[in-house]
């Protein structure tokens, strides 16, 4: 055997490890740095010095993109310093931190833990950034994916505040508080009646509004008639039953036919809401969603038709006109839709 050089003997060794001192191991100050890090920027946030509490508040509203950082920014107590900071007589702060809250609550422990800093927040309803102001909207429209953070909006008085504000914001945070609405109506339904909230909502159907926000005023109209009072109310407004119809009848996007139909099955549940609806052509508007691409439409169609199809000038109309379109659904790819098209066969088919 030849010999072996320095080098082939000592790769032929088995290698030990390597151990270095703790201050002079890489790893081992990473993980110091990252056990720290949001200690040192609760730290930074209560500075005195405004330069850090900015900086700082900078670093986290992209830390905090990270889910895994969410839970320890609140174990730290770092998030009650970021709440504090957003009555901050300093615009970048409260900017920032009305971020941060945006993005932690797009996460379940985050809204958690964001529900007590409502109060904190709606303070931020007339800030001059129009950027806090949607970072705030933000925020409450992911709180109220909760019970619990529907029920605080709720209880801190906040509806009728937000209908206010659809008069008067801009059409990009406009969108943000009436999906919030949307979220938080069924329970409030009375209370946003109370504070105009029907008529505030009706009107921006009227105005030139961009699309997404007559659709998700649809859908908020859908949920603020949910009690028989606001039916009532509903019914008995000059133009909406007839604006509604004309929208599922006249427009080219079906999302909004099919939140206008929506609205329609809601309204009409009541005897007033059925024949006034039949008497406006609702029936005939609402079979030409039957063969809509969107399910969305189809479903709310077939359902705004069952319902108006009860009082018997509006079945009796179906079963002459109408019955064979709806039992071509009977075969629909989405179940929902097959469903609601055998309970409405049921409905124009019924016999005492």
């Amino acid at each position: 055997m030849g010999q072996q050089t320095t080098e082939q003997i000592g790769a032929a060794l088995p290698r030990a490890p390597i151990t270095l001192p703790p201050h002079l191991d890489p790893r081992q100050s990473d993980r110091a740095f990252e056990e720290r890090m949001l200690p040192k920027m609760n730290q930074e946030c209560q500075s005195d010095n405004i330069l850090d509490r900015q900086r700082a508040l900078h670093s986290l509203t992209d830390i905090v993109h990270a889910p895994e950082k969410i839970a320890e920014t609140i174990q730290v107590g770092l998030y009650d310093t970021i709440g504090g900071l957003l009555k901050s007589d300093d615009d970048m702060c409260r900017t920032l931190s009305s971020e941060i809250f945006a993005v932690m609550c797009t996460h379940n422990i985050g809204r958690r833990a964001s529900i007590h800093f409502i109060p904190n927040l709606a303070s931020l309803f007339n800030d001059e950034n129009v950027q806090t102001r949607i970072n705030v909207h933000k925020t409450l429209y992911c709180l109220a994916d909760l019970h619990s953070g529907v029920v605080a909006i709720v209880n801190n008085k906040l509806v009728p505040v937000l209908i206010n504000l659809i008069k008067t914001e801009d059409a990009l945070v406009k969108i943000w508080i009436i999906q919030t609405l949307c979220k938080t109506l069924r329970i409030a339904s009375e209370e946003a009646l109370d504070s105009n909230g029907l008529d505030v909502l009706a009107m921006l159907l009227e105005e030139d509004q961009n699309s997404s926000i007559t659709e998700h005023a649809l859908r908020a109209l859908a949920e603020i008639t949910y009690p028989k009072r606001c039916k009532d109310y509903a019914n008995n407004h000059a133009t909406l039953a007839a604006r509604l119809v004309n929208i599922v009848t006249t427009s080219t996007i079906d999302e909004l036919r099919a939140a206008a139909a929506c609205t329609i099955a809601a309204m009409a549940i009541t005897t007033q809401g059925k024949t006034k609806f039949f008497e406006l052509g609702a029936l005939d508007a609402c079979c030409d969603l039957l063969t809509d691409s969107l399910s969305e439409s189809r479903l709310n169609g077939i359902t705004a038709i069952s319902i108006i199809g009860e009082v018997p000038k509006g079945r009796a109309y179906i079963k002459a006109n109408k019955l064979a379109d709806i039992k071509k659904l009977l075969d629909d790819p989405s179940d929902l839709v097959r469903s609601a098209a055998r309970e409405c066969c049921d409905v124009i088919e019924w016999k005492p």
